[in-house]
């Protein structure tokens, strides 16, 4: 998955929100922080033509806490893009 983009918002959520990589496997990545876990999958994105990789909506993130507004308010305090 760190293949350019893909590096530069894991280092993001790394950097700014403190999460910490979990697992990365060809286009899916989890990160954790406490209880906070996020799985982000850009496997499906990556066997589409290169042309299309960057539309909108061609990737996923699930995001499993106690807390999902709390977590929200905390990304939109630190302008994490979401």
């Amino acid at each position: 998955m760190r293949a350019h983009a893909a590096e530069q918002e894991i280092s993001a959520v790394e950097t700014t929100l403190g999460f910490t990589v979990n697992c990365e496997d060809g286009g899916y990545a989890t990160l954790s922080r406490g209880d906070t876990w996020l799985h982000l999958d850009l496997a499906s994105a990556l066997r589409l033509p290169a042309r299309l990789r960057h539309v909108p909506g061609q990737g996923s993130a699930q995001v499993f806490c106690d807390d999902v507004d709390a977590l929200h308010e905390e990304f939109h305090t630190q302008e994490a893009r979401i």
